[in-house]
């Protein structure tokens, strides 16, 4: 197949599997919010990418290629070790900053430690394995730029039917909230980021799979307000700015 046919056929597996879950998981969430197949049908919607790439490899029977991008992590630079690790940094400095301390969110910390690492298994390594471990790798062998753009669009609308799903994280925020809005150009942000990331560390995926783990643990764990919302954005912005000017000329496709 050629590079783009390979690219809609991931797209077309990923969108076929998260959508149809998603509404039909909004839809009985919004008539009948006790339905016991609303969180199983959220995460099935959720395994889309995980599904995806496990289909795509059998289809182009790059599993050598894929295995390599996600076990040889000696080749990882310290440097991008340390982006990679930077949402810790970035929201609990925020944190502290905000509130004087460290303030645990009630809700999660009544869920436990299990929670924490459940977020693991729900987010960060079933998408970033396809995402940008399939996806963005494909795309950016037509060019870096165009990889940033659909990846980042890509990433966004898969996110939307969540917001009409009852009970859910982003429900909860509102569409087209200030919520919705801070969501939104965090998607943005982070998401320019683990591009970069992703190249920088020759290609391993398990640099993205931190990042976005590190985003949602501490993001969930410590409570935030409108104002750290802003600081938070804004370091990212930063730490976004400064990878495009110390390594925007230097990434070329490969």
């Amino acid at each position: 197949m050629t590079t783009k046919r390979r690219i809609t056929f991931y797209l077309a597996i990923v969108f076929g599997i998260t959508y149809p879950c998603w509404i039909t998981a909004a839809v009985l969430s919004q008539v009948h919010a006790d339905s016991p197949l609303i969180f199983p049908l959220h995460l099935l919607g959720g395994s889309g990418p995980f599904v995806g790439t496990i289909i795509y490899l059998i289809k182009t029977k790059e599993w050598k290629d894929f295995s390599h991008r996600l076990t040889h992590i000696r080749q990882i630079p310290l440097g991008a070790w340390l982006i990679a690790l930077s949402p810790i940094l970035i929201i609990t400095l925020t944190h502290f900053f905000m509130y004087q301390g460290f303030h645990i969110d009630d809700d999660f910390r009544s869920m436990g430690a299990l929670y924490g690492i459940g977020l693991l298994f729900f987010g960060p390594i079933p998408e970033e394995t396809g995402w940008r471990g399939i996806l963005f790798n494909d795309l950016n062998t037509l060019s870096f730029k165009k990889a940033q753009f659909f990846m980042t669009l890509t990433w966004f609308l898969w996110h939307l039917p969540l917001f009409f799903i009852v009970g859910s994280y982003q429900h909860g925020l509102g569409l087209f909230s200030v919520d919705f809005l801070f969501f939104s150009i965090n998607i943005v942000v982070q998401s320019l980021i683990m591009g970069y990331l992703f190249l920088i560390g020759n290609k391993q995926i398990v640099l993205p799979i931190l990042f976005h783990y590190a985003v949602n643990l501490f993001g969930e764990m410590l409570t935030r307000n409108i104002a750290s919302e802003i600081i938070t954005i804004s370091l990212y912005t930063m730490l976004f700015s400064y990878l495009h000017f110390t390594h925007g000329k230097s990434i070329k496709t490969r």
